[in-house]
């Protein structure tokens, strides 16, 4: 059985710290396939992009 582990990343700056963490999420086990919701405070536009992100 495999367990699925969903998570949440809240973040209002520092995008480039948040990329590095999904980065590091993609490169482990079954991370590609995680559920991540992400919650971003703030009308900057990186935030924005963000919503794009995915694993290739």
């Amino acid at each position: 059985m495999k367990e699925e582990i969903p998570i949440v990343i809240a973040t209002s700056r520092h995008q480039i710290k948040v990329l590095k963490q999904l980065r590091q999420l993609w490169s482990q086990p079954g991370g590609g396939n995680t559920s991540i919701l992400m919650s971003i405070d703030g009308l900057q536009r990186e935030a924005r992009d963000f919503a794009k992100v995915r694993k290739r």
